[in-house]
């Protein structure tokens, strides 16, 4: 049920055949519920990703890839981090920078290892 409507010409790159096809997927998406889009949210959500693609050069469905591959790339980083308290940092901080020194259980593997171990 594609409406007659004049394709924005004032912000969209690429040809209007192109914006119509773009907007038409969209809205094919957001009727199987692929994508979440309601009510007079719809309209809005599809100028801003146009607008968006529009001013980054990119066919709307680039910038919608490129916009899910960051959003991943955050999500990912955000699991590897580690936040520590400052107790915490304190802690670590003053444990590294002890000398080492061996527990009794890894000095006797480093004297068995160079009772074992020849060198040439």
């Amino acid at each position: 049920m594609e409406r007659d409507r004049p394709a924005p010409q004032a912000f969209e790159t690429g040809s209007a055949e192109q914006v119509r096809k773009e907007r038409a997927g969209m809205e094919q998406a957001a009727s199987r519920e692929l994508v979440s889009i309601h009510g007079s949210h719809r309209g809005v959500l599809l100028v801003e990703f146009l607008m968006g693609a529009a001013i980054e050069g990119l066919s709307m469905a680039a910038f919608v890839r490129l916009a899910a591959r960051q959003r991943a790339a955050e999500a990912v980083q955000r699991e590897q981090q580690l936040a520590l308290s400052q107790r915490d940092f304190a802690a670590f901080q003053a444990a590294i920078s002890q000398p080492f020194a061996p527990n009794p259980a890894l000095q006797e593997a480093l004297e068995q290892a160079r009772t074992r171990v020849s060198r040439a």
